[in-house]
């Protein structure tokens, strides 16, 4: 393709989109072609890559695996090299990332959880370690801005300690729940409630569903302590009919408060 000036710039007209551009818009070529660049121009080139990737991509990503699979020692070694020379611009492009694509890197996220448990948990015991300040902040703020959750976190520790029914179930929504449902009142003696109790103790056999749980206060929670059974008192404003509503709703019975 005969070269053109314009402007006092070279250039030369693309071979597929027939557009004169300037020769920094070309390839340059190692062959035996006249000018030793490319006939189309880099959008083009990139066009025509892309519509190739696109319909060999199959192919092409299975040839990336077994790479990968093949020379998972080089790779790393040579990542890790690349983001000790710069540490602050490959974290900035991967919260870019990340924020452009929350939603597919989180599930992402959640399925190598699920396929490699352990390797996930040695992560993170690590990056606790080498960050033991830090996270232990972050626990704290997580636990002032998420009362509920946490709470519904220490029933299903305790619960899964003690093999009870229902280990798994609550969450902090179903406590909130149970709390306006009592008022956020406490059910033996009507103080403001400041903790959450299973009315028959794990312990003595009771289960983690929501009908085993009610609002108490913190020196009705120490004096009840794990006794049954215990004469618990309902406030007399507690409405029964919906009490039993709740239960339905949520597929429960009342049998599960009894064993």
């Amino acid at each position: 393709m005969t070269h053109t000036w314009k402007n006092e710039i070279e250039g030369k007209e693309c071979s597929i989109c027939h557009i004169w551009k300037p020769m920094s818009e070309y390839y340059r070529r190692n062959d035996s072609s006249k000018d030793g660049y490319r006939a189309n121009c880099k959008a083009c080139c990139q066009a025509a890559c892309k519509r190739n990737y696109i319909a060999k991509s199959e192919g092409i990503l299975k040839q990336h695996a077994v790479y990968r699979r093949e020379h998972a020692e080089e790779l790393a070694e040579y990542f890790k090299r690349r983001y000790l020379k710069d540490p602050e611009y490959h974290k900035e492009k991967s919260r870019r990332y990340y924020h452009a694509n929350k939603e597919w890197c989180r599930r992402r996220q959640r399925e190598y959880r699920a396929q490699h448990p352990a390797q996930h948990n040695a992560s993170n015991r690590k990056y606790n370690a080498r960050h033991r300040n830090k996270c232990r902040l972050r626990l704290q703020r997580w636990r002032r801005e998420h009362p509920e959750m946490n709470a519904a976190a220490k029933l299903r520790r305790r619960a899964l300690e003690l093999n009870a029914d229902g280990a798994w179930y609550i969450t902090g929504e179903m406590i909130e729940e149970r709390k306006e449902l009592y008022g956020n009142l406490c059910y033996i003696c009507g103080a403001p409630a400041t903790e959450i109790d299973h009315v028959k103790p794990l312990s003595r056999g009771g289960s983690n569903y929501p009908c085993n749980l009610r609002p108490i206060c913190r020196s009705c929670n120490s004096r009840k302590n794990n006794k049954w059974p215990y004469p618990p008192a309902m406030l007399p404003s507690f409405p029964v009919s919906s009490h039993h509503e709740w239960f339905s709703t949520h597929g429960l019975c009342a049998h599960h408060l009894e064993g």
